[in-house]
């Protein structure tokens, strides 16, 4: 429907496999695009399959809604025919994510430190990851993950820092970086100058910071009763008390949330930074099931429409907008201890999961 309402060619979700872009060469070594998009391929059923053990683990979603973290043209394209790096990041993101939820936290932050690696996206991820090591280890341990998420940048960087430090250090963190409106999914509807303009990114900028903040004071630290009882505390109690999968994915994926919701832009490939959390985001809420699938297919079909148009962006904001605020509005993450797959509905444990998930179930307001 938005592509017929605004002239977009809806062809150009369904390119022909020939026509791939440079970044197959690149893969490829100039040679077989076959031979890469193959790869890709692996790399694609990869990323499904630690998604899909992380939804089965936190228990958070009906089993048939896991279908739709298969069912995207544009993320089909983005792994089999465009082939970018993004792709690559989220694997090892979606990896990080797992050993967190497993609560093997020094194995998570190498794997975090290969996401950032690969692509700076994945440091949407830093302050949840940064709360959750607190809440488990307090700061002495904190500071060690710290310190070999930094060894593990060093190393990696090595061989360009010798060959051009000043260069390398310039461009890998160019924070400064202009976009281009004419591919920015999310900002077609702003006009062209603002969009260009310093004051857009620092209000964008302080938009990020404020969320997270509210988040981390409203839900991440509901249990430390606020951010700062959390950061003032030097050791974690012992024995450290243990968060539900559940508990800790959500942290994580609202935080990277926060930040596509408020990036400066968004082009196409970057959908795959949040594509596959949408479904979990949308059952951590209390929205009705129809409005969830709405939301999750106007989010799709906003990422599917080429060129983007002011209407899909405007569209796009919309929903992100909805979804921040029903996240918002969901139950504080006190305690999340069963699952809305098993256990009778009437027992505690069952009714504490259904209200930390979101489920509609109000036994304690009852």
């Amino acid at each position: 429907a938005l592509h017929a309402a605004h002239g977009a060619d809806p062809a150009c979700c369904r390119l022909p496999a020939n026509l791939v872009t440079e970044s197959a060469r690149c893969v490829s070594g100039g040679g077989d695009i076959h031979f890469a998009q193959l790869l890709f391929l692996l790399l694609y059923l990869c990323t499904q399959a630690v998604v899909l053990d992380l939804f089965r683990r936190s228990r958070a979603l009906p089993p048939w809604a896991l279908a739709l973290v298969c069912l995207s043209p544009r993320m089909h394209s983005l792994y089999l025919l465009r082939l970018f790096n993004d792709c690559v990041a989220m694997l090892f993101a979606y990896a990080f994510l797992h050993c967190f939820v497993s609560r093997r936290h020094f194995v998570g932050t190498l794997l975090f430190s290969a996401a950032v690696s690969v692509k700076m996206n994945a440091l949407l991820f830093a302050p949840a990851a940064a709360v959750l090591l607190l809440r488990a280890h307090g700061w002495p341990r904190s500071l060690m993950c710290a310190a070999l998420f930094v060894g593990v940048q060093l190393v990696l960087a090595a061989p360009f820092l010798d060959a051009n430090a000043s260069g390398y250090a310039r461009k890998a963190f160019e924070l400064s970086r202009a976009f281009e409106q004419r591919w920015s999914v999310n900002w077609q509807f702003v006009p062209a100058g603002l969009f260009a303009s310093a004051a857009f990114a620092r209000v964008l900028l302080v938009g990020h910071v404020a969320l997270l903040v509210g988040f981390a004071q409203k839900h991440w630290c509901a249990a430390e009763h606020g951010l700062p009882p959390l950061l003032l505390r030097w050791r974690a109690p012992a024995p450290a008390a243990q968060q539900a999968p559940a508990s800790v994915l959500a942290t994580l994926l609202v935080c990277n949330f926060v930040g596509v919701a408020a990036a400066r832009t968004l082009h196409y490939q970057f959908y795959a930074w949040y594509f596959h959390a949408v479904p979990f985001l949308l059952w951590r809420t209390r929205l009705p099931t129809p409005v969830r699938l709405m939301l999750w297919a106007a989010i799709e079909g906003c990422f599917n429409v080429y060129p983007p148009t002011p209407f899909s962006s405007g569209v796009l904001q919309l929903c992100h907008g909805a979804l921040l605020c029903a996240l918002w509005s969901a139950p504080a993450d006190r305690k999340c201890l069963g699952s809305v797959w098993s256990a009778p509905t009437d027992t505690p444990r069952a009714a504490d999961a259904l209200e930390d998930c979101g489920g509609g179930a109000q036994r304690k307001r009852a």
